[in-house]
């Protein structure tokens, strides 16, 4: 018996480790501050098609030091920002999203989410919108969840409009009440793009300054873009890249995020410091497994501690259904820790 549970305990442990979330983080820290983003770490030029072909001549945005934050994000605080400028000649730099070894691909019934910090520093002109950033097909042919922004006559607040896509109406943030952004302000934004079967009908969302301490359904702060059946979807053979744009708009951007789990970009606070998803902790049921001896605690999704206790391996909880965020110290002092579903 003791055999064949050790045998169970590491089939869980190995599906934990190819099924956990993963998330695709960017930060720039893996570039020369001064130096060009283009041509570092799979940051390229975007391929313009014919009709861009004489005007996406900008030069690469730069990378200068330091970080935006925001509370509770994943992506803050950490490494340096891409610097886009104003100038009126655009350009689109691009990298292709990867989760684990894999690119990421539009999978009909799953969700993958995009998200970034962005501080606008100012604009080439006022009312017109200008691009941001949002998903890319590969090859630059194709983009989708389309976020602008512009400068509103009072040259202080900033207001965002969401599309699918470039040939599509657009919803417009002061739909949301909560909402007044301004120059030289972090702003985060997490757009969602919900892959569904069939032709031209693929969605997107677009969620500004969203709570992280409450859960994706109590979110108010969302735009869906508009007219989502009149333009293409992407085809599931066509990895998506992040596109950011140059065309008039100033800004900072930095912490950028692809998962395909909401509950992935964000940590709790007192949980910065430890490594999550790293296999040590599953659960089947209401029952925690640990890959050794130590200590459990269980904290909900606000961060407030739940159990504390010591463990064998197996750990029987009485709690109820729904997303917990786990913390182990192992008996060799390792810290690890995991969003865990209990059933």
């Amino acid at each position: 018996m003791k055999k064949s549970y050790i045998i169970a305990l590491s089939i869980m442990l190995i599906s934990n480790i190819s099924l956990s979330s993963q998330i695709f983080k960017e930060d720039f820290s893996g570039h020369t501050i001064g130096g060009n983003l283009e041509g570092v770490n799979g940051w390229v030029q975007g391929t313009p098609t014919s009709t861009e072909l004489s005007r996406l001549k900008g030069v690469s945005p730069l990378i200068e030091a330091g970080a935006l934050t925001y509370p509770n994000y994943v992506g803050a605080g950490t490494g340096n920002l891409a610097v886009i400028d104003t100038g009126s000649v655009a350009r689109k730099s691009m990298k292709p999203l990867i989760i684990g070894d894999a690119a990421v691909l539009p999978v009909a019934g799953e969700k993958i989410y995009l998200a970034a910090l962005v501080s606008f520093t100012a604009f080439d002109t006022v009312t017109v919108y200008r691009e941001v950033f949002n998903f890319n097909k590969e090859n630059a042919t194709t983009d989708r969840g389309r976020i602008y922004a512009k400068l509103e006559e009072d040259k202080k607040t900033v207001r965002i409009g969401f599309s699918k896509g470039s040939n599509t109406e657009i919803n417009e943030s002061t739909t949301l009440p909560g909402i007044i952004l301004s120059l030289n302000n972090t702003v985060l934004f997490v757009l969602e793009q919900s892959t569904l079967s069939g032709s031209n009908n693929d969605e997107n969302i677009l969620y500004i300054n969203p709570d992280l301490s409450k859960s994706k359904a109590e979110q108010t702060n969302k735009l869906l873009s508009p007219s989502n059946t009149a333009q293409s979807d992407y085809g599931s053979t066509n990895a998506l890249y992040i596109a950011i744009r140059q065309n008039g708009a100033g800004f900072k951007i930095g912490g950028i995020v692809t998962s395909k789990s909401w509950e992935d970009l964000y940590v709790v606070a007192n949980l910065k410091n430890v490594t999550y998803n790293d296999g040590s902790i599953t659960a089947a049921g209401k029952t925690l497994f640990t890959s050794q001896k130590g200590k459990v605690t269980v904290y909900n999704l606000t961060g407030a501690e739940l159990i504390t206790s010591e463990t064998e391996g197996r750990f029987e909880t009485k709690l109820n259904k729904g997303l917990y965020i786990v913390k182990f110290l192992s008996e060799n002092g390792q810290v690890s820790s995991a969003k865990i579903q209990l059933k």
